[in-house]
């Protein structure tokens, strides 16, 4: 299993965030200690820079 947690600037409604396997969240505090998430899965954090104006994607 995939968790991707999304942050503002991307829509979790996104067609590449639609691929089996995956679940896709808001980010919150606390999130990396979700027991939805086991040994052996992936967790990845979408965000992005927008208070500064920016607006580019942090990966």
């Amino acid at each position: 299993m995939t968790h991707v947690y999304v942050g503002p600037m991307l829509s979790a409604s996104e067609p590449l965030l639609a691929a089996p396997g995956l679940r896709v969240l808001s980010p919150a505090h606390g999130d990396l200690f979700d027991t939805a998430i086991c040994g052996g899965d992936t967790v990845v954090l979408i965000d992005a820079a927008y208070h500064q104006g920016s607006g580019k994607v942090v990966w």
